[in-house]
Order: structure tokens, then C-alpha cells, then sequence
């Protein structure tokens, strides 16, 4: 993806902790070569707020190449939680609360 022309944004369930120091996943993902392989993880330096703060790294992401940069609104970054008075059947539901951030059209 990064060889070719379109500007690139991959998001999902890694589970990975990129943004640990020394994750080796993410050192190879974001190794530079191409040049449009120079990612970031929208995720970094955000913070975790899915249940009740269980889990205090995202291993969702929002990966985008270094030309989508300029396209996304940082401050718009948002995890889709749920809701206090369904805590007792958070159990049957996913451990995962979905990231989002806002892109403007280019």
C-alpha cells in the first residue's frame, strides 16, 4: 500500500499494544520504507476510557500513513463506550469500544 499512490488509512482490532515503548510489531510496521510507510497510530497519547478503564492500552487502532496526517482532526478523537446502567450485562458484550476520529474531504 504504501508503494502506491493513494494515501492510506487502515483501522481494526490488532490486538496489539502499539503504543507500548518497544512494541516490535509496530517498529516493523513503521520502519519508514517507503517513504509513505512512516505511520502513526491515532491511538497514540489518547486516553482509554472502555470499561471503566479495564484496560489502560488500545490494541484498536487507527493506522494512517504520513499523507492522511494533514486530513485528520486529532481533537476529535473519540472511543465508543458503554453505558453505566448496562454494566451488569457488559460481560455478554465485546472487550473492545471502537475508536473513531474525524477525516476532512480532502
Amino acid at each position: 500500500m504504501a508503494q502506491g499512490p493513494s494515501p492510506f488509512i487502515v483501522l481494526g482490532d490488532f490486538n496489539r499494544r502499539f503504543n507500548q515503548p518497544n512494541d516490535q510489531v509496530w517498529a516493523n510496521l513503521d520502519d519508514g520504507e517507503p517513504a509513505n510507510a512512516d505511520l502513526t497510530t491515532l491511538t497514540q497519547e489518547m486516553p482509554v476510557s472502555c470499561r471503566d478503564n479495564t484496560f489502560t492500552e488500545f490494541i484498536d487502532h487507527l493506522v494512517v500513513d504520513r499523507r492522511v496526517v494533514p486530513w485528520v482532526d486529532r481533537t476529535s478523537f473519540r472511543q465508543v463506550t458503554y453505558r453505566q446502567q448496562d454494566k451488569a450485562v457488559w460481560d455478554q458484550l465485546s472487550d473492545h469500544c471502537p475508536v473513531l476520529v474525524e477525516r476532512w474531504i480532502r
